[in-house]
């Protein structure tokens, strides 16, 4: 595995002064890798490692005030650590076990070699159904009243729920809506698709 600089990546974050693609931090810390010519395995392995290295930073800049946010799909130092600690009072304890299962899979080296050819062509299909659909993936995290760190039993509690408050049959009162209904079922539909 190839080893970062955890300084210069700190200060790429903080420059950066935004929320970055991972695909941003690739092409500067991997500037030789094309990611479109290379196997699922070599992409896993770059992506491991970034997030290897990303999670190995978090800390050190917690004891700087600052808080790294880490997903796929933006990463980069947001404004405050009690903005993040008012948003985990939010999340229920199946969640933040998963976060904290994410810091120990990534800190882990070897996991580096751990998916099978077969898991990658499927986390790799996962990923780039997202993101070639990321807006309406925000749009069904909203709908779903979800964060993207859900697991697969509170997006099925919270569309059961919702489900059953806009059902025009089982729901005959005011708040039932059918096309309402209708983009319930399509967000969870998709968002089942996203999942690897």
């Amino acid at each position: 595995m190839k080893k970062l600089d955890l300084d210069e990546l700190a200060t790429f974050l903080i420059e950066s002064n935004k929320l970055l693609l991972e695909a941003e931090l690739i092409s500067e810390f991997f500037p030789d890798i094309k990611i479109y010519n290379i196997t699922k395995t070599e992409l896993y392995h770059i992506h491991f490692t970034l997030f290897h290295h990303l999670y190995k930073l978090k800390p050190i800049l917690e004891k700087q005030n600052m808080n790294l946010q880490i997903h796929f799909m933006r990463i980069g130092i947001v404004d405050n650590i009690k903005d993040d600690e008012e948003r985990i009072n939010d999340i229920d304890s199946q969640q933040l076990d998963i976060i904290d299962s994410l810091a120990q899979f990534y800190l882990d080296e070897a996991n580096y070699d751990f998916f099978s050819e077969e898991i990658l062509e499927n986390w790799h299909n996962s990923l780039f159904y997202i993101v070639k659909n990321n807006d309406y993936y925000h749009e069904a995290l909203k709908l779903l009243m979800i964060t993207e760190d859900f697991t697969i039993s509170v997006l099925k509690v919270n569309y059961r729920k919702l489900a059953k408050q806009y059902h025009p049959d089982l729901n005959p009162t005011q708040s039932a809506d059918y096309q309402k209904f209708l983009d319930i079922n399509r967000a969870y539909q998709f968002l089942l698709r996203c999942i690897p």
